[in-house]
């Protein structure tokens, strides 16, 4: 319920994954700012992003992004959840993202579910 009701939700990118500890290394500069998501009514103990997400043009070196995170603002804030970045295959995936790419994320692809 935290993460589909009451207020904005705000996607990040992280290169070094948070844990239950610390909060990780999130991207920072070349142009680089969180994004809003929205997610569908909880389901079977899981609920999936309901629209692309898509990040600002890189500017600069963004470095290799192995996690996102769900977070309550678009700076500062409390990390609400956090995962790290899959294949097709479920298998643990690093997008290296360098000046002009532009990270996106399709509709359905961040789900949070707990086990």
């Amino acid at each position: 319920a935290l993460l589909t009701s009451g207020g904005s939700k705000y996607l990040g990118l992280h290169t070094v994954v948070p844990t239950r500890n610390t909060a990780g290394m999130e991207v920072s500069g070349g142009g680089y700012a969180r994004q809003g998501i929205a997610f569908s009514p909880p389901a079977n103990g899981a609920t999936s992003s309901t629209a692309a997400v898509q990040f600002p043009t890189a500017t600069a070196y963004w470095g290799s992004v192995e996690s996102f995170g769900v977070y309550d603002a678009a700076s500062g804030g409390t990390l609400l959840w956090f995962d790290v970045l899959t294949d097709a295959n479920g298998a643990p995936s690093v997008k290296t993202v360098t000046a002009g790419d532009i990270f996106q994320v399709p509709a359905g692809k961040i789900v949070l579910s707990v086990d």
